[in-house]
């Protein structure tokens, strides 16, 4: 999809772009409680969408989310009371990207990010390894590991990866969040968390009462071993001036099962 403009209203709507080309100028509003997400789209890869405009803003209102992994190089960003970008478990599937946690036929790892993944209770399977660069995060976490068995269970998706680039001001009451996903679960089978994703924050001033996450999916829990926790994932926040946001950032590894 190419446009310039655009409000997008109503309760839901989904999309399957891999990029959108908003030319120089762009205003996009959500309202009415909009959520935009993805559709039949599998690829950790492909579930991207870039935004970038040399002028233009992006404004939530009526607790509206924005569920896609996403390159916003705008003006101004407001994310008000009960909006939210929200790009959790939308990275790696299970047991795939560079830090998947380690398959096994109970008790899988959980997917390593920024933080290395959860092994199991008994310790018989390693978790992800960390990846990706400290200081400008720009990649998906890794999903937590599989088991093996028949009709086994998956593990968490990595959480996704966003970045913010704004000349303005972004005002964040709602919340970030790049979280992964736990692992699935079923009679004795489960799967491994994945790792939190990234979220990357380059903005002229920072102001708001909202929180950024980027936290490890939980392990499942299977009986006698349970999945290792997704690793966390990795939050770089560059502003001018951070004095008028009094929010949190969280990035802490998940729970094992």
């Amino acid at each position: 999809y190419t446009f310039r403009n655009a409000t997008f209203l109503g309760s839901a709507s989904a999309i399957a772009a891999v990029s959108v080309d908003t030319g120089e100028s762009f205003e996009l509003r959500l309202t009415g409680g909009m959520t935009m997400t993805y559709a039949n789209v599998t690829s950790a890869t492909q579930r991207r969408l870039d935004v970038t405009a040399s002028s233009g803003n992006i404004t939530f209102d009526g607790a509206s989310s924005w569920q896609v992994n996403s390159i916003m190089k705008v003006v101004d960003v407001n994310i008000p009371y009960g909006s939210s970008i929200n790009v959790n478990a939308i990275g790696y599937p299970g047991a795939t990207g560079p830090g998947p946690g380690q398959n096994r036929d109970r008790g899988p790892g959980g997917g390593g990010h920024g933080g290395v993944g959860g092994t199991t209770r008994g310790g018989s399977s390693a978790g992800g390894i960390v990846y990706d660069d400290t200081f400008r995060p720009i990649d998906f976490g890794s999903g937590g590991g599989d088991t093996t068995n028949i009709g086994g269970q998956q593990g968490g998706s990595g959480g996704g990866a966003l970045q913010i680039q704004s000349s303005g001001n972004f005002t964040l009451n709602g919340t970030v969040s790049a979280d992964g996903g736990g692992g699935s679960t079923s009679g004795c089978d489960g799967g491994g968390g994945g790792a939190g994703g990234s979220v990357y924050v380059f903005i002229t001033t920072l102001t708001g009462t909202g929180n950024l996450t980027a936290k490890g999916g939980a392990g499942s829990d299977n009986c006698d071993y349970d999945g290792g926790g997704g690793g966390g994932g990795r939050i770089a926040i560059y502003s001018g001036d951070r004095t008028g946001h009094s929010g949190t950032l969280s990035v802490t590894g998940g729970a094992g099962g």
